[in-house]
């Protein structure tokens, strides 16, 4: 039996997302499997199970996928288990982030960082969702590390989009995106300043910041003030918050280039987005960003806001080069093809499940 724990399995969560959909790989594949989380979305009830009933059913020729993304006391617990241990890391985000605007958050990452740690050489096999994360697990001590992308949604994506959000965001105005949960380490600040650069070459412009800053209301304050600062209001600069997936959809379906200026990313589920809604992308090359485009997209290493502004107006005043451009995202969209991935998956797992 197979067994996939992790902490949360919430609506939407790309972490959530990618188990149920290696629950469905393993079960396709005829592998008997069940999920556990200490906390699970009512939408989600029949397909997962309370973690305090994992312990009572794993043996020891069972195999236990574990997947880290957060600070839980279930990383010791899966350190102890006595059988094939596999561990897919996601990454946590250092600490050092969160330290001045919420204790609760920064505890909870200096903990996962201090059990990812603790783990090395525990897992039979590891495997990162990107290559940035293998390097870490690498330079941690772990030894047996597999890269393989997680599984995305693509399905979803092909929804209807939010008819009202589409007709209010087609209005002629070049829409500049970014999505993501409303966080320090995705310096959403930066992606204002190089909106307010932007909108110097063309003031029809807006910004538009997908995103929850639940948890970080203080550094979404500080957002909407910095913003406040360049003269924005809230139709220039406009802060989503937590929004129904329809909603999402519409927003890339209205952009006109997703500009992410994130410092640490361990994946970027919102690039291969962005690829799928052949939206240009213009991100700095930090964390995992550069794996995870390949040599798609405009990337950029300085924080030159007035730089960055003007490869964007460029490139959206060249249908030629921006062809270009969206036809290596389209190259790259290719490497996450979920038969692909999945074949990727089980070539690395297989050799354990005998």
């Amino acid at each position: 039996m197979i067994y996939q724990v992790l902490p949360t399995l919430s609506y939407g969560d790309a972490v959530g997302n990618h188990a149920l959909a290696l629950a469905k790989l393993l079960r396709r594949r005829g592998y008997d499997n069940a999920i556990f989380a200490e906390n699970i979305h009512p939408q989600y009830t029949l397909f997962c199970q309370p973690f305090a009933e994992a312990v009572k059913v794993i043996r020891p020729f069972d195999v236990v996928i574990y997947h880290l993304s957060t600070g839980t006391e279930m990383s010791y617990w899966f350190k102890n288990l006595d059988c094939r241990k596999v561990l897919i890391y996601h990454n946590v985000t250092p600490p050092e982030y969160f330290e001045k605007y919420n204790d609760t958050i920064a505890e909870l990452t200096r903990n996962g960082r201090a059990a990812l740690r603790d783990l090395a050489g525990t897992p039979t096999l590891s495997i990162a969702d990107s290559r940035f994360n293998a390097n870490e697990l690498l330079e941690m001590g772990y030894d047996n590390v597999s890269v393989v992308p997680i599984l995305i949604p693509f399905d979803d994506y092909r929804q209807t989009p939010d008819a009202g959000v589409l007709s209010r965001m087609k209005d002629g105005k070049v829409n500049l995106l970014f999505t993501g949960r409303i966080s320090p380490n995705k310096r959403q600040e930066d992606v204002i300043a190089v909106y307010n650069e932007y909108r110097k070459i063309w003031p029809a412009s807006r910004l538009i910041l997908v995103g929850s800053d639940s948890g970080l209301e203080n550094y979404g304050e500080q957002l909407r003030r910095y913003s406040a600062a360049f003269g924005m209001n809230s139709d220039d600069c406009v802060f989503t918050g937590h929004i129904p997936f329809p909603q999402i959809l519409a927003y890339y379906q209205s952009a006109d280039a997703f500009v992410c200026m994130s410092e640490h990313e361990g994946f970027c589920v919102p690039l291969v987005e962005s690829m799928f809604f052949r939206v240009p992308i213009f991100a700095r090359a930090c964390g995992a960003i550069p794996g995870t485009l390949g040599h798609s997209g405009v990337q950029f290493k300085e924080r030159d806001f007035a730089a960055i502004a003007s490869s964007i107006h460029a490139l959206l005043t060249r249908p030629f080069e921006r062809e270009m451009v969206l036809k290596e995202q389209d190259k790259q969209l290719l490497q996450f093809d979920n038969d692909r991935v999945g074949e990727q998956f089980m070539r690395c797992i297989e050799p354990y499940l005998d």
